[in-house]
């Protein structure tokens, strides 16, 4: 039996182009009845604030979390460079937190220079080397099929060899790809998995018609290959991108992923249709893809973002968009006996476009999920949820609401847990200095 809930949200759209967060202060709603309230026991903290310029500010990241707590994510602004389209703002940053004597303490890895990438919008991977490996939004070979700004890359940081003469460069970077922006390799590359190997996996908008690809980096040695694993997306004809992302592995080697667009034309929220999930099979032949459901906005939902997966190979997403609430939905994929899937709708979220889960959703050992929305909640600033399963259905639980002070608001990627069940994620604006924050939930 699927969840449900009542409460109001405010509205904001994000710019696929530019990525940038327009919030329509204007147009908050009302606050309505929450039939599920905040969870008292929760305690929530905020452990970090940004400030701007060299410590980064706005940041639209996951996190990436190390057995030992320690965490990794990225700013989409801050940081000194005054390169093109950095000058006002900074191209953002990669920064660590970790604990020392009860207390977090925040580092700047690397300030991004565009010839090595600009505006990441996820958190780091931890290579089998140890090095940290991420994706940017721009930058790497300027003057591409890109203009000005390039199409952005694959780098990965690794402490200096050498004493850095700047704090802010205390780890060194290395382009492993830069995007060309061409249909053999795409641009505006999305967050990366990696495999036991190694090698490393993402979508960006490439592809014949920019419908999107999906790539792998495989290593031998010290060299880094680009292999194109799928371009055959579709978008409807039209040469906007469907973004494909959101990747997960099965045991087989199998890749799963989400489309932002595409699959179904009639979807008002986006023109290009409200996205798809897909299975990519790997054969000696190559890869082959599979539409495992298309949304439909006003039933289940568009705009999907990442996927989890548990160990019966059951899929759980959410969806920014539509739903019978209007304002998004959480849903599960179960395949079935006969080599089909099952789609279900776990929660409908009250609100308009663009409001519900973004991200990815969480996971935990006892198979409860988590998620945030974008400005759901109390007070039409994103909230943070919890869904517990319960006798063949699931139970949700609001576990915190954002008010836009100094605990932040709109937070833009779902969250992360650590090993001792504690969760943890950002929130792209407000805080005391109105750059975003990190923040924590402990049970």
């Amino acid at each position: 039996m699927a969840g449900s809930r009542q409460g109001a949200a405010s509205i904001f759209r994000i710019n696929l182009r530019t990525g940038i967060v327009a919030p329509a202060w204007a147009l908050m709603l009302a606050i309505t009845i929450i039939a599920t309230p905040a969870v008292q026991a929760q305690t929530y903290t905020v452990i970090h604030n940004f400030t701007g310029g060299y410590a980064g500010a706005w940041p639209w990241t996951d996190l990436t979390i190390t057995p030992s707590g320690r965490m990794y994510g990225t700013t989409f602004h801050g940081g000194s460079s005054q390169d093109f389209d950095c000058q006002y703002s900074g191209c953002g940053i990669v920064f660590e937190l970790y604990r020392r004597d009860g207390n977090w303490i925040f580092n700047p890895l690397y300030d991004f220079r565009l010839q090595y990438g600009g505006f990441p919008k996820s958190a780091p991977v931890i290579g089998s080397d140890g090095a940290l490996y991420g994706a940017a939004l721009t930058g790497g070979l300027l003057s591409t099929d890109c203009i000005n700004a390039g199409c952005g890359t694959v780098y990965k940081l690794q402490p200096s060899p050498t004493r850095p003469t700047n704090f802010l460069l205390s780890w060194h970077p290395t382009i492993v790809y830069a995007f060309t922006g061409s249909e053999d390799d795409g641009g505006n590359p999305g967050g990366l998995i990696r495999d036991q190997a190694g090698n490393l996996y993402g979508g960006n908008g490439g592809g014949p018609y920019a419908c999107g690809l999906i790539y792998e980096l495989s290593l031998s040695g010290n060299t880094w290959t680009f292999n194109k694993l799928y371009d055959g997306f579709q978008c409807n004809g039209d040469y906007e991108s469907i973004g494909p992302g959101g990747l997960v592995f099965d045991n087989e080697g199998n890749l799963y992923g989400t489309t932002y667009q595409g699959g179904s034309g009639q979807c008002t929220a986006y023109r290009l249709g409200c996205g798809t999930v897909f299975q990519l099979t790997h054969t000696d032949s190559g890869w082959t893809a599979t539409t495992l459901h298309k949304f439909n906005q006003a039933t289940d939902g568009g705009g999907p973002g990442g996927l989890v997966r548990d160990a019966a190979g059951n899929l759980y997403g959410g969806a920014e968009s539509g739903g019978s609430g209007g304002g998004g939905t959480v849903w599960e994929l179960s395949p079935t006996d006969g080599g089909g899937w099952t789609f279900s709708v776990l929660n409908n979220f009250p609100g308009s476009n663009y409001t519900g889960p973004a991200g990815r959703l969480a996971r935990d050992a006892a198979g409860n999920l988590y998620g945030i929305t974008q400005s759901d909640g109390a007070y039409g600033r994103g909230n943070v949820f919890k869904f517990t399963p319960s006798n063949g259905g699931w139970i949700y639980t609001d576990l915190y609401d954002f008010t836009g002070g100094n605990d932040g608001a709109f937070p833009l990627k779902g969250p992360s847990l650590d090993t001792a069940g504690n969760i943890f994620g950002t929130a792209y604006y407000a805080g005391s200095n109105n750059d975003g924050v990190v923040w924590e939930i402990t049970p």
